[in-house]
């Protein structure tokens, strides 16, 4: 077989496995009901559709980022008017594109791995996305996490070719992708910068110059794809919102570390705050209600603050929780029998145990300074943001493709442990500490109560 047909032919059989599971698991539970954003993101999609504009309920706003509810709307079919959901024909086929993109970000994990590494790293890669629970739950979910690791795992994987040939297109298209992710989640736009801070000092200093002009590039081909909404934003509300306004709530919402249940979010507090955000008439008087709120939250707990964040959201977005119990445990698939909801339970707990581990003795015994910044950026970015911000189980998914890649180049090295040296193996031990020894203890009590009864203590919890 040619060299371009292997990865060729794996590519085709990874899209038949990837979409073929998840067409077959969505078959066998639906129908799924929606909850918490995704029915957001459906009722903006439908008002799109109908011609009203971004928004929900007749208003046009900039409350979430936009590309989800954009992406759904190119599938909606039926004349829905005369109703903000959508029709039963329509439902699917939202499902069918979900499944889809679902199916490519088993495709985008595998050319991620054969960017870093090889093709047979890649293809491992992908098996282990295609067949990662959390991966197949939000495949038919509306949420959008799929959407935005389909992108920025492609962004990935153009800045990593780019950053190796100094290609000017291969530049604008990472930057074309870092600014549609951007638009799906604000998360991508500090990522792109990290990519780039990645690129610079990644490459020879001979290169350096070349390589911070096409890093650049790419930042700049990032903003040209946010700033038409920004503009948007700016006539729309009178201010200055590169992509959306729920930045203060999530910071509101997430730094309620009173009392002496702080290490758990207290879903009626939350609630109340939300009743009362949703009392205003206008959009910038709620943010700015949202940011005086944060503000003097996290005034209050001074000088403890950080460290209540750092014990209490390092546990809520690494611990091996995941939203499809969360789903589960809300009713969203029925009443499931109870030794179902335990398979789940199992089969989410090894598999996010698995890959963190994997991935994270991969990144240690990388050959390559460049190999292991990437991750340990990413990784940075990403846990810096939802410690200081709001944190879930939700918002560690972009990092999860990375994790896959380096745990599957770990196993196709042989699990490689002897070569780390010790302070590599001292890191890994803190690491690992960390996981088992407190973010799983964490979600031992919902581990439980899913075991015993097949929902959480509290269902509703965030």
């Amino acid at each position: 077989m040619s060299e371009r047909g292997g990865p060729l032919l794996g590519l085709l059989i990874l899209a038949v496995l990837s979409l073929g599971v998840r067409s077959g698991l969505y078959r066998a539970v639906s129908p799924v009901d929606l909850t918490g954003d995704e029915v957001r993101y459906v009722r903006a999609a439908t008002q799109l559709h109908q011609g009203e504009g971004y928004g929900v309920d007749g208003v046009r706003d900039a409350r979430w980022p936009p590309a989800q509810s954009f992406f759904l709307s190119l599938f909606l079919r039926d004349d829905s008017s005369s109703t903000q959901d959508p029709s039963p024909n329509d439902l699917r086929s939202l499902h069918q594109a979900q499944l889809v993109l679902g199916a490519l970000l088993a495709l985008a994990t595998m050319v991620l791995g054969r960017e870093l590494f090889d093709v047979r790293t890649g293809f491992l890669a992908g098996l282990i996305a295609a067949f990662y629970p959390t991966f197949l739950g939000y495949s038919h979910y509306f949420w959008s996490e799929t959407l935005l690791l389909v992108l920025i795992t492609a962004a990935f994987s153009l800045a990593i070719r780019a950053a190796r040939s100094n290609s000017p297109i291969e530049a604008i298209l990472a930057g074309l992708l870092f600014g549609a992710a951007g638009l799906t989640r604000e998360i991508a736009i500090v990522l792109a910068v990290g990519t780039a801070i990645w690129w610079w000092v990644s490459v020879p200093e001979s290169d350096r110059r070349r390589a911070r002009a096409r890093a650049l590039l790419m930042l700049i081909c990032t903003a040209v794809v946010i700033l038409p909404w920004t503009v948007r934003n700016h006539r729309l509300l009178g201010r200055f919102v590169p992509v959306s306004t729920v930045f203060w709530m999530g910071m509101r919402e997430g730094n309620t570390v009173q009392g002496k249940d702080w290490l758990r979010p207290d879903w009626q507090e939350l609630s109340g705050f939300r009743r009362q955000l949703a009392s205003f008439d206008e959009e910038m008087e709620g943010v700015d209600f949202a940011k005086a709120e944060a503000v003097q939250l996290i005034r209050q707990e001074q000088p403890t603050w950080i460290f209540k964040k750092l014990a209490r959201n390092s546990a809520l977005l690494f611990s091996p929780d995941s939203f499809v119990l969360k789903k589960i445990s809300r009713g969203s698939y029925g009443e499931p029998a109870l030794w179902v909801v335990r398979l789940v339970l199992v089969a989410v707990l090894l598999s996010y145990l698995g890959i963190s581990i994997g991935g994270l003795f991969g990144i240690a015994s990388s050959r390559g300074r460049a190999r292991r910044l990437l991750p340990i950026l990413v990784f940075g970015i990403i846990a810096t943001v939802h410690i200081l911000a709001q944190a879930s189980s939700r918002y560690r998914l972009p990092l999860m493709p990375l994790l896959m890649v380096y745990a599957a180049a770990w196993v196709s090295r042989g699990f490689p442990v002897r070569q780390l040296g010790r302070r590599n193996l001292a890191v890994c031990a803190l690491c690992l500490l960390i996981l088992v020894g407190w973010c799983v203890p964490y979600f031992w009590n919902d581990a439980l109560a899913l075991w015993e009864s097949g929902t959480y203590v509290e269902p509703w919890r965030p």
